[in-house]
């Protein structure tokens, strides 16, 4: 799927491309805006999509106050442009104060009560009761409202990073001493915790119940522990 398609006549012709990052809630985008001899179009893209797309866009650099520009020569060029978004992204997210994360976390470490209470359902399984005999109807995991609100919550804190490959980071070493080393996330970076809650709830979009195997395991109340830690420690959070 193209996320733009030009006629011949103006992917012919080179194009000034200025993309603009609108981070840090659950509808997160990116605007593309393109001149070029009075053709301009406005595009909306959600991050989501842009972050599934491949390959390189030709000489796009990041610009300053979270702008990137460059010459697109054709749509493709246009349709190419996810990873230089992510770096641009990224970088910009480093030159960020630390002190911006412990906001983020006060939204997240009040759930760790309710997490951890003896009779906490985080979801359950659901089938569909079928009105015909022989159909068997598809289920689905259905998740509490704490959990969805926790969802909720890591999003509009900023928490789940727009611009991340966070299919490519869950193989990297860094993943695996998180996942699997309860010391290793005891002793996480906030910005390492991002990550790793990046990861479970992108995740769960392609995998239905795979955030409450998380949570099954002890994962997602390690997080959250982790994140009451970073708390007390406002020189870290």
């Amino acid at each position: 799927m193209r996320l733009l398609s030009l006629s011949p006549e103006v992917t012919r012709r080179p194009h000034k491309a200025l993309l603009k990052f609108h981070a840090g809630t659950p509808e997160a985008f990116c605007s593309v805006a393109i001149r070029s001899q009075g053709f301009h179009v406005w595009m909306r893209i959600p991050l989501e999509v842009v972050e599934q797309r491949s390959g390189v866009a030709t000489g796009l650099t990041y610009g300053g106050a979270g702008w990137s520009q460059g010459t697109l020569k054709t749509a493709d060029d246009l349709n190419a442009v996810w990873p230089a978004l992510q770096l641009a992204f990224m970088h910009q997210q480093a030159q960020k104060p630390q002190g911006n994360w412990q906001e983020g976390w006060s939204r997240i470490a009040p759930f760790l009560p309710a997490f951890t209470a003896p009779d906490f359902e985080f979801g359950k399984n659901v089938t569909p009761p079928s009105s015909e005999p022989d159909i068997v109807m598809m289920g689905y995991y259905e998740y509490s409202r704490d959990v969805e609100q926790f969802v909720q919550a890591a999003y509009d804190a900023g928490l789940v990073l727009p611009g991340f490959d966070w299919s490519a980071w869950s193989k990297s070493g860094e993943a695996a001493l998180l996942i699997q080393d309860e010391q290793g996330l005891a002793e996480a970076s906030p910005m390492q915790l991002a990550k790793l809650l990046t990861f479970l709830v992108r995740r769960e979009r392609f995998a239905e119940g795979s955030l409450a195997s998380a949570y099954e395991s002890g994962l997602i109340t390690r997080i959250l522990t982790r994140a009451s830690v970073l708390l007390e420690q406002p020189s870290t959070a």
